[in-house]
């Protein structure tokens, strides 16, 4: 038998890989969804469609990376004493993470001015052309309806409704209906409108926040008088606990950021003229102050925002991986200091999951973004992310040396590949239902996307175990490779993109044209350029070229 100090695990080594590559087909799908602050927004776009296909990736996707992250950290542990870790992972983590992040930034500011002048063409050409046959099927109605209202058509979007189209179905981005639509774009009549069709006008979008929480922190002072009128709750609190009178706390900073996200723009005087019309509103009809301690809170919005800013853009995984090394090795040096025995069940026993799929559960019950972490790419470390991929490190480091999971872990990779399917659809279903932060749906949510990830590891652990776990010099080359294509796949994905945005293609066309050409050129470059450089030594050792 092969010790594991001279073992090659080429599954788990494919799998990183997999995991990389993933990650530029997460990046290939958001132009064909309506994200405002993504550089570019395609004519052609189907967010409900793209955006399933690019939550289900998430759900599993770095929490797999990470497993394998903790299994090779404690492997190189072993290997080399603590000193030999953390020097390699300073290597291979920290440098391509600073360098990296500034090369990104570089490269993708001048595709933001890019691909903000490109929008306003594209924009145009989705509005003349949409509905031109007068004939949309129910799923174009859902995904037509909000766009609608955010384009301000009203003789479309009272079509539309008179067809049967569903005036609650929210954007599968940031889960917004169209009457928050209405209301964030600044269109009352849109507002009116909807309310007499029938709009819930206490509809929750992905951060818990109502129509009335948006009117009130952008200062939409007609749309917000027209949903107090209509019923709207005014002490409706979203999952931060606040209130639509707390959001006006929030200064302009924030508004301009959030704003930005939205694609919209706001006016700091409107903005004050009208939160102080709605707040007169809130409080003739009892609106009042969910915040207990302010001061606190405010240090709170702040660390948020600290954690939010996309400082590292995609990168942000090496910095959390970073932080989950140092966590790793200050454990190794307490437990120098004071040992204390890790016991057997918690990784080599049936048992272990008794503590794995409960943290995993109280850890997704604080996300708010629904299935898997949170997006949070700033310099603060956002703790309820951290300490969920912490989970998943934990297990991989744990695993390391347990022969059962080294050889059996995923045997059954068909079936749990199978179950996590119906796993995933209960999981966005009551994640996304709008219901109580912490209620039943909540709860039962959370536990479905916990179960849905564990299958989704173990069922990939299983097939690249059956299929991968021999040497092959083609699957060892894309492995190494994938870690350069994720580092440089983000300015070439978002050029693309905006070139082809106004291109009318069938999406899956131009998708597979994004991702292959970025996948081709950028093999090419790690092969010239890369892979026997200095660049290459850093990114997977030195390598000689072959005679």
């Amino acid at each position: 038998m092969i010790s594991n100090q001279a073992k090659r695990f080429h599954d788990f080594d494919a799998l990183r890989g997999y995991a990389m590559l993933l990650g530029i087909v997460l990046h290939g799908l958001m132009s064909f969804m309506v994200i405002p602050f993504w550089p570019a927004q395609d004519r052609n776009q189907n967010t409900e469609v793209c955006g399933t296909v690019l939550n289900f990736i998430h759900g599993f996707r770095l929490p797999l990376f990470f497993l394998i992250s903790g299994f090779f950290t404690a492997m190189l542990w072993r290997k080399r004493g603590l000193k030999g870790l953390l020097k390699q992972r300073a290597i291979r983590i920290l440098i391509p993470l600073a360098v990296g992040t500034i090369v990104t930034w570089v490269l993708v500011l001048p595709l933001t001015f890019w691909g903000n002048a490109k929008k306003a063409v594209v924009a145009e050409q989705r509005e003349t052309g949409q509905g031109s046959d007068g004939v949309l099927a129910d799923a174009e109605k859902k995904e037509a309806l909000w766009q609608l209202v955010r384009s301000g058509d009203g003789d479309q979007v009272r079509a539309l409704v008179a067809e049967g189209a569903d005036v609650n179905a929210k954007d599968s981005g940031f889960q917004l209906s169209p009457l928050a639509w209405a209301v964030i774009e600044g269109k009352p009549e849109l507002v009116s409108l909807l309310i007499k069709a029938g709009a819930n006008v206490d509809a929750r979008d992905g951060e818990g926040s109502s129509a009335l929480h948006a009117a009130s922190f952008l200062g939409r002072g007609e749309e917000g008088a027209l949903l107090i009128a209509a019923g709207a709750d005014v002490n409706a609190r979203n999952n931060d606990g606040e209130t639509p009178l707390d959001t006006q706390r929030h200064g302009m900073d924030t508004v301009n950021w959030v704003s930005g996200m939205l694609g919209i723009e706001i006016k700091r005087v409107e903005l004050y003229k009208g939160r102080k019309q709605i707040k007169e509103l809130l409080v003739e009809n009892g609106g009042e102050s969910g915040i207990l301690n302010p001061l606190l809170q405010q240090l709170l919005d702040l660390w948020k925002l600290g954690a939010q800013l996309p400082v590292f853009q995609h990168l942000w995984f090496l910095y959390y991986l970073c932080w989950l090394v140092v966590m790793f090795a200050t454990l190794v040096l307490v437990r120098k200091l004071i040992p204390f025995h890790i016991p057997k069940w918690m990784s080599a026993s049936p048992r272990s999951w008794l503590w794995v799929l409960s943290a995993t559960v109280l850890c997704q019950l604080f996300m708010r973004e629904g299935v898997g972490a949170d997006t949070a790419p700033g310099i603060l470390l956002w703790p309820p992310k951290l300490l969920y991929y912490a989970v998943f490190f934990a297990v991989g480091a744990l695993s390391y040396g347990n022969e059962s999971f080294e050889t059996n872990a995923g045997r059954f990779w068909i079936i749990w590949a199978l179950l996590g399917v119906p796993a995933f659809v209960v999981a966005s279903t009551w994640l996304s239902s709008g219901g109580e932060r912490f209620g039943w749906q909540h709860w039962a949510g959370s536990l479905s996307a916990a179960v849905f990830t564990w299958l989704m590891i173990y069922a990939h652990l299983g097939f690249f175990r059956r299929f991968f776990s021999g040497e092959s010099r083609l699957v060892r080359y894309l492995s190494d490779s994938a870690y350069w294509l994720y580092l440089a796949h983000l300015p070439v994905v978002t050029g693309l993109q905006i070139w082809i945005s106004d291109l009318d293609w069938p999406i899956i066309v131009k998708f597979t044209l994004v991702f292959t050409v970025t996948t081709g050129v950028l093999l090419v470059v790690y092969e010239w350029l890369v892979r026997y450089t200095f660049i290459g030594a850093v990114l997977n050792g030195r390598k000689k070229r072959p005679v």
